[in-house]
């Protein structure tokens, strides 16, 4: 469970700073680039087209704006 709330807390904290006010995205795919966090069980990069990528032990998550 807390996991998922970092999660998800890292992807509003991700909305907020880098891409307000625009619509997001979400596409699960594999891929690396500048570190954003990093916990036990997950972490999250920034690629170099501006969207977050969040690696779990079970999925990859993309979130992407604009």
């Amino acid at each position: 469970m807390n996991e998922g709330w970092l999660t998800f807390l890292q992807q509003l904290r991700f909305y907020l700073e880098r891409h307000p006010g625009q619509d997001r995205r979400t596409v699960h795919v594999a891929t690396s680039g500048e570190d954003w966090f990093r916990s036990e069980h997950q972490s999250g990069e920034v690629r170099e087209d501006g969207s977050l990528v969040i690696r779990t032990p079970s999925r990859v998550i993309v979130s992407r704006y604009g």
